[in-house]
């Protein structure tokens, strides 16, 4: 608010900085609006207009109103939402970074299809590990008798009810577990190398009552003269990495919620509801920022027409400017401190 003091018109009708003469817009007021908005705040555009100060004595009115709103357990104040807007240059790019995916307006045609279609995509994109759905690994000796060189230990893994209600099926699990196991970049990442793995579905191999589960046996496919050797290869690495291994969603998201979104107020006699479902994609640790809104739309391909990618964004100006750019970065900020002044209950004039 200090540094808008400085802005001012310029000589040409732009808006400029008083100090180095910054370009800050080619030209005072949005002209988007149409009757009585359509003028100027100022009748007339006079060289050296303070506009700065105005808009900064509009904002600044706007969170002292703020203090005025009762505070909620629940949720955030409107002057700590207004301030996380205003907060948003390079130095506010730590901690968790989201994304938020809006639903296709297509859904509405089907009953509950918003919510169906919510559902979908948070079980299309939310990162499932391996380990989520085994309760039990255990480690077997079995001389081979075959031709086959393998190793005489098996490690099973038995995988419970858990992925029935992820509707996973068991060669889709082998399948991922087999792609992670080649997957040659991740490995020199991890510093880890693996021997070649015999990766098969097996039944109980203690014959007992597993109540619908079933296992995946692991089996080391190379002979090791150290038989005790091969034991800790496959507890210490093997086993480790399977279990962290992705075997449904996106590895580049950690955490998909579904969120309602308070739309504007109707009238009592309308009936349908004031606000939408949307889903709030949280990014994994192991993703590059960078490149974070165009994996996850590389992920959605599948369920691409069930988003509205016009209304979807990151939900960070240095995010929108890395995936759609300088402009899109600056009306995504107008709309997002908007949206926190209305909430003060306050109101601004656009050219502000």
């Amino acid at each position: 608010m200090f540094l808008m003091r400085d802005v001012y018109i310029g000589y040409d009708g732009t808006v400029r900085n008083c100090y180095g003469n910054q370009l800050v817009q080619f030209s005072y007021g949005c002209g988007a609006h149409t009757g009585e908005y359509n003028k100027s705040l100022l009748e007339k555009e006079e060289c050296g207009a303070s506009v700065g100060s105005l808009a900064a004595c509009a904002i600044s009115e706007a969170a002292y109103g703020a203090l005025d709103q009762p505070i909620s357990a629940l949720e955030n104040s409107p002057l700590i939402n207004l301030k996380k807007v205003l907060e948003c240059g390079v130095r506010k790019q730590s901690g968790n970074e989201t994304a938020s995916l809006f639903l296709s307006q297509k859904l509405k045609r089907f009953n509950s299809g918003f919510e169906y279609g919510a559902i979908n995509v948070k079980n299309h994109l939310e990162k499932l590990l391996l380990k989520d759905v085994v309760s039990l690994v255990t480690i077997f000796y079995s001389p081979q008798t075959g031709i086959r060189p393998l190793s005489p230990w098996i490690c099973y893994f038995r995988i419970n009810n858990e992925a029935v209600k992820k509707q996973l099926k068991v060669q889709s699990i082998i399948n991922a577990l087999k792609m992670n196991c080649t997957d040659s970049v991740k490995l020199k990442k991890l510093k880890l190398s693996l021997p070649k793995l015999q990766i098969s579905s097996k039944g109980d191999p203690e014959n007992s009552d597993t109540n619908g589960d079933f296992y995946i046996a692991v089996q080391i496919a190379q002979i090791v003269e150290d038989i005790d050797n091969s034991l800790n290869i496959l507890q210490d690495r093997v086993v480790p990495f399977l279990l962290d291994t992705v075997i449904k969603g996106s590895s580049n998201v950690k955490q998909v919620d579904i969120v309602w979104k308070d739309g504007p107020k109707t009238s009592k006699s309308y009936k349908e509801s004031s606000g939408e479902l949307y889903l709030r994609v949280f990014m994994s640790e192991s993703c590059d920022r960078r490149r974070f809104w165009r994996k996850l739309i590389d992920d959605c391909i599948q369920i691409m027409d069930m988003i509205d990618w016009e209304r979807s964004y990151p939900d960070d100006v240095q995010d929108v400017i890395l995936a759609q750019g300088i402009d899109a970065a600056r009306n995504y900020f107008l709309c997002m401190l908007k949206t926190a002044i209305e909430d003060t209950g306050k109101t601004i004039i656009p050219e502000h």
